[in-house]
């Protein structure tokens, strides 16, 4: 297996030069507007809505990609892995410009969808792969609404700054929290889950914003 720190070693977050044109995106969502589903609906006490870029199916929709996949194995009796959700949905095969910037990751790119926050909305502090070896890491796109002071997102105790519909790749498996605090506005970003593997470690390094 691929060591994680040959990702981590850019820093817990960084930006890639890889960019949406936020206006013409969200034009080719809108189609799609009755498609969102709850993410991790066990906790459905918690505003969270997900649409679905990439998952098992390539239907757009409520299902394991946007739960917690432990829970949904436990529950199922199945035994899906991150590497099982490798199927782009309609959403991405009807959005241009989604593929004119995943196109070139997507053989690694794996469960990947569109996360809503609307305002309340959070993730607690929490870790990803504690109990295993990463094999996968975050790529995310702020899109909406992703910076103080109605919106934070830590790591550790360093609130991040964005620049909207630019690329960032975030260390999740250090304590990480979300959480909108606006009013009135929904809080927009694409979360993609990319397999570790030479491919990906080679298109962060050709990426990298500051070399």
């Amino acid at each position: 297996m691929i060591d994680i720190s040959k990702i981590n070693q850019f820093g817990d977050f960084y930006r890639l030069n890889n960019k949406f044109n936020i206006k013409k995106l969200l034009q080719e969502l809108e189609p799609f507007e009755d498609k969102w589903s709850k993410y991790n609906p066990r906790k459905d006490w918690i505003g969270r809505d997900g649409l679905c870029v990439i998952n098992e199916t390539g239907k757009v929709g409520p299902g394991p990609a946007l739960d917690s996949l432990n829970q949904w194995n436990t529950d199922h009796g199945t035994h899906l892995k991150e590497a099982d959700f490798n199927v782009p949905t309609d959403l991405y095969k009807s959005s241009s410009e989604l593929q004119r910037v995943m196109k070139p990751m997507l053989d690694w790119s794996v469960r990947s969808h569109f996360l809503r926050l609307p305002p309340g909305g959070y993730f607690p502090p929490h870790r990803d792969h504690v109990y295993d070896e990463p094999d996968s890491f975050r790529i995310i796109w702020p899109l909406e609404n992703c910076n103080p002071p109605y919106f934070r997102f830590m790591v550790e105790d360093k609130t991040l700054q964005f620049e909207n519909g630019n690329c960032y790749v975030i260390n999740t498996t250090k304590i990480h929290s979300l959480f909108n605090c606006s009013s009135s506005q929904d809080s927009l970003m694409l979360v993609v889950n990319a397999r570790l593997c030479e491919d990906s470690i080679r298109f962060v390094q050709d990426h990298l914003s500051e070399r």
